[in-house]
């Protein structure tokens, strides 16, 4: 139904015919788009409480936030509600698009069938009356809800009027120009002069422009170019008059009594223009800018918001423009933005108005070009805006992407901003909220920065540094010095840039740090724990790169450290002794340290493996945040405090300056991510104390955390919850809470950190005390007879169910161990072990990869089989051999063992000094109070000298004799130096380190430490009979003739040689994935299994 009078609505049945109706012609569509707003506007509350009216509310809502990406609106209004958006665009997004709006009609019928249905099903009862009533005959239910609809019925009414009125205006600006040209020509013919015709344009469009300002309201001529934008987008009236109308709007702007409203207009019209047309607004406005005077502060201001919030808006509507486009837009805002930048300063510290065209990656190879294609716009950041924080927002941005350019003109521009932006730091002029994202900028551009000249940044930041923590008037110096020791960690260490690998800061500029700051920045972070973590995480990453040359430093902090009454609060802890073992040579010295007892066991092992576990964390530099206490307070509870009796954590993936919530993931994900702490555990597993102590911290840190059912087994066996009791969280870990989840992923660290200590061997102590040691085979035994073997003959049911994955893994661990001991080779034949493993697979049917790896650990055979068991478990392929019967299997790996009588024989004939059995020989080591140098006695002599006369027992069968004749084929310096295995597994790191570095990295992608496995090599696999006689012998013979260095060449090469042609086989993707993501429990690299079931052959003609 229609009133006479107005012709609008009266009903909510005339809507719905409205909106459900097919229309064509113009007036029908704005008719329908009417019938639409009032759904949404009317202010009849009878309306809005009608259910049907409100489903089909909703239905919108919905359908627009499904649809954002098809209807292309404001990324804003995807979260914000209908009752805050503008009617009329809601209207213009839903009948933008043919196709949205056809779906929409769909779901709307089905909402009005569904309330037809609803009614007559339920009419014999007492409801309301539902006023969406089809095929009705009776219009009074629709005739109830009368519709308020004054704004929108007039707004309708209005739509012709406002188009004449912009008709007259651009009618007037037509004549006003032709009655210019028409002066102009007169004048031209009269003067003869035809040059001046863009002055002559400009003029008329002044004219134009003035003349329209004269005759028309400005109130009613913004309201009209309102109403036909929002009526018609595709109108023609402003298109093909463009100019005019920017002209015009600029003008309005201007004015006193407009310019709110103006620019309201303008930023309505620059969402609804093109590409084109929005660069030519752009370009006006910067050109009135340019020209409005000094003095006319409040004017140029109001043009520079309305500049700024037109660049805010263009990234929503991006796409139509070209690259050409956005460079342009890019380059003229660049201008004007360095010519003002004091306005910008207010208006956006942090130049989002950048950030926001960087959604374009074209615009990157631009801005990397900036410096040599407009000098003039450098010269400017240079001189006059430099350090206003916009400006340093600019060059953060922009000045990474400037570090590669090779121009001699542009890489002084670029020096100069940066050291601009150091000094910035230095003198304190970087606001706090921005010192992250600088100090991310520093980060990013340092390797670009020659060596010296980083010299001499370090040298002025340490200088500054001395200065604050010297001067007590300042109130802040805690801030500044907590910020000036993070930009000093990034000049004085490598960055994560690929070509600033090598980096390192001389020795004496590290002496000089080591002097000015060592004994000040204790004294310093004494003060307050926030000052105390800072100094601590500084001198943690110090020590990870530089520990060879801060003796001083090293020397604090073993004397702190390594002692048995430690004092409370001190600066220096068992974090700083992981970083020392970062460097090969300290670690050595630290094993030197640690020989005695007394020095060991005075750690705190489970702070030590916290830290090791935390040593993925970048170095500790996303939790530098020295300028917000916050989180320095968020970082000393969680690096420093261990009053919990379980510290660890999972360690989390690489992050940013900002924590971010990490999500949970498959545990074995996480431990892959783990490689740095798998290697570094590796290192400090080639000590036997230590090994010993970290093995029993998983103890202390796993008792709060396993059941109560599982705390009476925790201390005797190596696995201390089944396998099987993980498989939730391996396969289905989205249906765990998250609480659950956590502690699931945290037992399943901790329960594989424990079983990769347990299945490696210590490598440097052979002679280290049995309260060192780790009794693994007993252990072993004890738990497969308890829970396999045992169980299985009683037949009594178990309270612990422990199934063949945990048996598999038991066993894995088992058979690295004895890979890795390199006195493993008559072990077994002695063992309690190998009956209960004979015992174990008697009654097994079938060959699957447990019979597989119970053959080898008892009679040695199948190992070139053993790789893929160890690191894919049940999923590995198992090869029977001929002869599968294990009674029937020689113990052909077994050799003669060598006594302690045979020793002191070859002693004896040699004429050598007796020495006592390992078990009871003693080593004493001092450390000096001014550098790491260790003294040791003349005892490490005889131990070399005997480890090598066992090695000529063994290759010889037990004859002495022969033994004897060949010791004295070479002189006994040359023995010691051969016995001397960790000195030659140094030499041989450096050699490959050296030569081929990426080696090393490979290495520990896959958890392995480079270090362990060139003491593998020396001291195991070139020194053990039962494996290879001849590469043992061949091994002594090229040491003695060649001599060490160039022994030590050879070995790195064939090192090299043996990685690389594994690396070449394991190329293939998915087994490099596999290798690490096969287990939840225990995860071992396909690399490391093969390179430990992989011969070793040495190299011949090098």
């Amino acid at each position: 139904m229609q009133d006479s009078k107005g012709n609008k609505p009266q009903s909510l049945k005339s809507i719905c015919d409205e909106l459900l109706a097919d229309r064509t012609s113009d007036e029908e569509l704005q008719q329908q788009r009417l019938q639409l707003e009032s759904l949404f506007t009317s202010p009849n509350s009878q309306l809005s409480e009608v259910p049907t009216a409100t489903a089909l509310r909703q239905t919108v809502e919905i359908f627009i936030r499904e649809h954002a990406d098809v209807m292309l609106f404001n990324s804003d209004m995807n979260t914000m509600g209908m009752k805050e958006m503008d009617p009329s665009r809601v209207c213009d997004l839903l009948l933008r698009c043919k196709g949205p709006l056809e779906s929409l009609k769909a779901e709307w019928k089905r909402v009005l069938e569904e309330t037809f249905t609803k009614r007559n099903e339920g009419h014999h009862r007492n409801s309301e009356c539902n006023v969406l009533c089809f095929d009705s005959d009776n219009d009074t239910a629709w005739e109830i809800l009368q519709l308020e609809e004054e704004n929108q019925c007039k707004s309708h009414a209005n739509k012709h009027t406002s188009r004449d009125l912009l008709n007259m205006c651009v009618q007037q600006w037509v004549v006003t120009k032709q009655d210019g040209v028409h002066n102009n020509n007169n004048n031209n013919n009269n003067n003869n002069n035809n040059n001046n015709n863009s002055n002559k344009d400009s003029k008329d469009y002044t004219n134009g422009v003035q003349s329209c300002l004269k005759k028309n309201n400005g109130q009613e001529i913004l309201q009209a170019v309102r109403e036909v934008i929002d009526a018609d987008l595709d109108t023609n009236i402003l298109d093909e008059n463009w100019e005019f109308w920017v002209s015009l709007l600029l003008a309005y702007v201007e004015k006193d009594t407009t310019s709110r409203e103006a620019v309201s207009v303008v930023e309505l019209l620059y969402m609804h223009c093109t590409a084109q047309e929005k660069l030519y607004l752009v370009g006006s406005i910067t050109k009135k800018i340019h020209r409005l005077a000094d003095n006319a502060v409040v004017l140029k201001d109001i043009f520079m918001n309305l500049f700024h919030q037109l660049l805010l808006r263009t990234p929503e509507d991006i796409i139509p423009f070209t690259d050409d486009e956005i460079l342009e837009l890019f380059l003229q805002s660049l201008r004007v933005v360095v010519t003002h930048i004091i306005s910008f300063n207010s208006m956006d510290t942090k130049a989002q108005w950048l950030r926001g065209l960087l959604v374009r990656p074209s615009l990157i190879s631009h801005i990397i070009s900036l410096p040599n294609s407009t000098p003039d716009v450098m010269e400017k950041l240079i001189t006059d805006t430099t350090p206003t924080p916009h400006a340093i927002s600019l060059i953060v941005i922009m000045l990474p992407l400037w570090m590669g350019n090779d121009s001699s003109r542009s890489k002084r521009t670029v020096i100069t901003l940066f050291e601009g932006i150091v000094n910035a730091i230095l003198h304190d002029h970087i606001p706090k909220e921005m010192l992250t994202d600088v100090m991310v900028c520093i980060g990013r551009c340092v390797h670009g920065i020659y060596f010296e000249k980083r010299s001499e940044y370090v040298n002025m930041i340490c200088d500054a540094i001395v200065c604050r923590m010297n001067d007590t008037t300042i109130i802040t110096r805690g801030e500044c010095v907590l910020t000036l020791l993070e930009l000093l960690l990034r000049f004085a260490c490598p960055s994560a840039h690929f070509s600033d690998e090598m980096y390192r800061l001389p020795p004496i500029h590290l002496k000089s740090i080591e002097e000015n700051l060592l004994k000040r920045s204790e004294k310093w972070s004494k003060v307050n724990d926030l000052r105390k973590s800072a100094v601590r995480i500084f001198w943690w990453v110090m020590l990870r790169w530089y520990a060879a040359d801060l003796n001083k430093v090293v020397t604090r902090v073993v004397k702190s450290v390594c002692r048995r009454d430690r004092r409370m609060g001190v600066l220096w802890d068992e974090g700083h002794l992981v970083a020392m073992s970062y460097t090969i040579p300290l670690w050595c010295g630290l094993e030197d340290v640690w020989e005695s007892e007394q020095r060991v066991s005075s750690l705190n092992y489970v702070i030590l493996l916290h830290y090791i576990c935390s040593s993925d964390r970048k170095n500790f530099s996303e939790y530098y945040h020295l300028h917000l206490q916050e989180e320095q307070e968020k970082e000393e509870k969680e690096l420093v405090s261990f009053s919990q009796p379980i510290p660890l954590s999972i360690p989390l993936q690489e992050k940013s300056y900002v924590d971010r919530e990490v999500e949970p993931q498959r545990s074995s994900s996480q431990m892959s991510h783990m490689s740095t702490s798998w290697w570094m555990l590796m290192r400090w597993c080639t000590n036997a104390c230590a090994r010993r102590g970290l093995f029993f911290a998983t103890t202390e840190s796993l008792r709060s955390l396993v059941d109560n059912n599982y705390n009476d087994i925790l201390d005797n066996v190596p696995l201390v919850m089944p396998v099987e009791e993980f498989d939730e969280l391996l396969h289905i870990p989205h249906t765990i809470s998250q609480q659950k989840l956590h502690k699931q992923q945290t037992l399943a660290l901790l329960l594989s950190i424990r079983l990769w200590i347990a299945s490696l061997s210590s490598l440097t102590q052979p002679e280290a005390p049995i309260t060192c040691k780790i009794n693994l085979n007993d252990m072993l035994h004890q738990q497969i007879r308890t829970y396999w073997i045992d169980y299985n003959t009683s037949g009594k049911l178990s309270k612990y169910p422990f199934g063949d994955d945990s048996l598999l893994v038991l066993l894995c661990v088992c058979c690295m161990g004895k890979l890795t001991d390199k006195e493993n080779h008559h072990y077994m034949d002695k063992s309690v072990l190998q009956e209960t493993l004979q015992q174990l697979v008697e009654d097994r049917c079938g060959f699957d990869p447990i019979e597989q790896i119970v053959k080898y650990l008892i009679t040695g055979v199948g190992g070139e089989y053993l790789a893929s068991i160890l690191a894919k478990r049940f999923e590995a392929v198992c090869e029977v051999s001929i002869s599968s019967d294990l009674r029937k299997d020689k113990q052909h790996f077994l050799v003669p063992a060598v006594t302690e009588e045979d020793i002191h024989s070859l002693y004896s004939s040699l004429k050598l000094k007796e020495i006592t059995s390992s078990s009871s020989s003693t080593t004493t080591t001092t450390l000096t109070t001014t550098t790491t140098t260790t003294t040791v006695s003349n005892d490490i002599m005889d131990v070399s000298l005997r480890n090598i006369l066992f090695l000529l027992l063994e290759l010889h069968g037990g004859d002495v004799f022969q033994a004897a004749n060949t010791f004295k084929s070479y002189p006994v310096s040359k023995w010691e130096a051969y016995g001397r295995c960790t000195e030659l597994a140094v030499g041989v790191v450096q050699h490959i380190v050296s030569m081929w570095p990426h080696v090393e990295r490979i290495l520990q992608s896959a958890g392995i430490d480079v270090y362990y496995l060139s003491l593998l090599c020396v001291s195991k696999w070139m020194r053990d009979p039962a494996t290879s006689v001849d590469l043992a012998k061949k091994s002594i013979e090229k040491f003695m003739h060649i001599g060490q260095r160039a022994w030590e060449c050879i070995v790195a090469e064939s090192l090299y040689r043996h990685l690389m042609g594994i690396w070449q086989q394991l190329r293939e993707p998915e087994e490099l994935s596999s290798s690490w993501t096969a287990s939840g429990i225990f995860p071992v690299s396909l690399l490391w299994a093969s390179c430990l079931t992989k011969p070793f052959i040495l190299s011949e003609g090098l």
